[in-house]
């Protein structure tokens, strides 16, 4: 089994936070941990200088989500921390207090690479000690069952796009029949060519780990449209 690498201590840790505040109090969170934080404001409105700021100074970071009302920036920190995780090959952490009110929206449009989302109310320095080693672990290839994707059925029940984050209300029978989950519109939308009225009543397939405990972990990625199903799937039979 190849052996996991951790953050040693005194590693510089980006905080991106366009809360002065925030960044003191995250700041203060990673020293208590051993590391030496950085903190970058966005001053730009697009997110590819805030990824170099990152990895020209920092060797992971620990980003707020709703970027946008003390900084320039023009993008979510779930985006962030994702191309992070994804592009830079950094441990990063997503850290706000929209936790619970943007999981099944604006973070879940890039949650499959978003190992560890943090509440901020959980202002403990443990916590963002082991959400760093757990994102580590995930970059090194331990991906732990709840988090690895397999092939599903999703049926659209209907599309919502009247909301700040225009969404479809879905059933993944996989993970669960009687339950509806949110799926951010433009994360299908990115993968297929349909008018978003014309997505209502289709069966579609995506990537989704399926072992999520709770609707706010689960994660989709490439969507089809489906086959057409045998009758029994559709009655749930």
């Amino acid at each position: 089994m190849t052996t996991l690498t951790i953050l040693p201590p005194s590693s510089r840790v980006a905080v991106v936070d366009d809360d002065e505040e925030e960044a003191w109090t995250t700041s203060l969170l990673l020293e208590q941990a051993g590391f030496v934080p950085v903190q970058i404001v966005p001053t730009e409105a697009e997110i590819t200088g805030t990824l170099t700021r990152i990895k020209q100074d920092c060797v992971a970071a620990v980003c707020d989500h709703r970027l946008n009302a003390g900084s320039k920036a023009r993008f979510f920190g779930a985006e962030l921390v994702y191309k992070t995780n994804k592009q830079l090959g950094l441990p990063a952490v997503l850290y706000t207090t929209f936790a619970g009110t943007d999981q099944s929206t604006s973070i879940r449009r890039w949650k499959a690479g978003i190992p560890c989302v943090v509440d901020k109310t959980d202002n403990d320095s443990t916590v963002l000690e082991r959400a760093l080693e757990t994102t580590m672990a995930e970059l090194q290839g331990h991906v732990p069952r709840v988090r690895r994707a397999h092939p599903a059925v999703v049926e659209v029940l209907a599309v919502r796009q009247d909301r700040e984050t225009p969404a479809v209300e879905a059933i993944v029978p996989a993970w669960r029949m009687s339950t509806a989950v949110d799926i951010p519109l433009d994360l299908i939308l990115s993968d297929l060519s349909v008018p978003p009225l014309e997505l209502e009543g289709l069966w579609l397939t995506a990537e989704v780990n399926c072992h999520a405990e709770q609707s706010s972990d689960l994660f989709f990625k490439n969507f089809e449209i489906a086959p057409e199903l045998p009758e029994e799937w559709k009655n749930g039979n």
